[in-house]
C-alpha cells in the first residue's frame, strides 16, 4: 500500500491534536515538549500505515500513540 506526500501530510496535521495532547501530557518527565512532538510523529509515520481499517484509525491511533 503505497501513499503519495500529500495524503500523508494531510494525515500528519488531521491528528496535530492527538500529537500535541500527548507531548503535553509527557513533558517534563525528563523529555522537552519539542522533542515528545517530534517523536510523536514518527510515530504516526509508523503506525498509520499498520493500521488495518481506516475507518478506525482514530480509534487505533489514540490507543497506540502513547505507547510509541
Amino acid at each position: 500500500m503505497s501513499e503519495s506526500t500529500p495524503d500523508i501530510a494531510a494525515e500528519l496535521l488531521r491528528f496535530r491534536p492527538l500529537v500535541l495532547a500527548t507531548a503535553r501530557r509527557y513533558s517534563g518527565r525528563g523529555a522537552e515538549f519539542d522533542d515528545l512532538v517530534q517523536e510523536g510523529y514518527m510515530a504516526l509515520l509508523e503506525l498509520i500505515p499498520r493500521c488495518p481499517r481506516r475507518d478506525l484509525l482514530p480509534l487505533f491511533l489514540i490507543s497506540r500513540l502513547p505507547g510509541r
